[in-house]
This record gives C-alpha cells, sequence and structure tokens, in this order.
C-alpha cells in the first residue's frame, strides 16, 4: 500500500477552480438558506390569506416541502447550467481568487521540489 506524507498549508487568499461536484455542494448549500427563506414566506403569507383558514394545517406541509425541495433543484439544476461558464471564466483567468479560512493538502515531496 502506498502511503503519501502530506503536510497542509495555511493561507487566506488562494486561487482555484471547484470542479463539478464541489460546485454543486456549495451552490445546494446555498439553495438550503433559500429554501427556509421561502418556506417561511410561504407559510407567514399561507397562514393569513388561506381559504378556508381550518385546513390551512393540512396544505402547509406539502406546500413547505415542496417549495423546499423546488428550491432545491432549481440550485442544483442551475450550478450544472452554470458550470461550464464557471469553468471557461476560471480558464480564462487562471482560477478564482477566494479568501477566508484555507488549508491545502500537499504532498512533502512536491514542495521540495
Amino acid at each position: 500500500m502506498n502511503t503519501v506524507n502530506l503536510m497542509e498549508i495555511y493561507a487566506e487568499r488562494a486561487r482555484l477552480q471547484l470542479s463539478l461536484i464541489s460546485y454543486l455542494k456549495i451552490a445546494i448549500f446555498m439553495s438550503l438558506g433559500m429554501a427556509v427563506f421561502v418556506v417561511i414566506i410561504v407559510n407567514t403569507y399561507g397562514a393569513s390569506h388561506f381559504e378556508p383558514a381550518e385546513r390551512w394545517p393540512s396544505v402547509a406541509l406539502w406546500v413547505s416541502v415542496g417549495s423546499a425541495l423546488c428550491t432545491l433543484i432549481a440550485g442544483a439544476v442551475g450550478s450544472v447550467i452554470s458550470y461550464p461558464l464557471y469553468a471557461f471564466w476560471c480558464n480564462q483567468i487562471k482560477g478564482q481568487w477566494i479568501s477566508g479560512k484555507i488549508a491545502a493538502q500537499v504532498e512533502n515531496s512536491s514542495i521540495n521540489q
């Protein structure tokens, strides 16, 4: 079994290009926030405007789940559609600059060369 010595390098800025899977993970995570927002708005509006009012609790579950799923699916589909443009853009500028807490794992041998 091959073992590789990995070393972490910490930085606050880095240039990178995400893979499609990483791009999807970030897009779906961001869509989760939008899904929560949509559910809150739909339930707030529906509770005060739905007729007959006594039926709203039974409808609210379906509306909440449906709107949350639609928002998550739209985020995933939108990211798949926009990924080729993102990849093209990153290739043109040789990666996207990001900032934050960044730790990259690299092989020790690639640093020493």
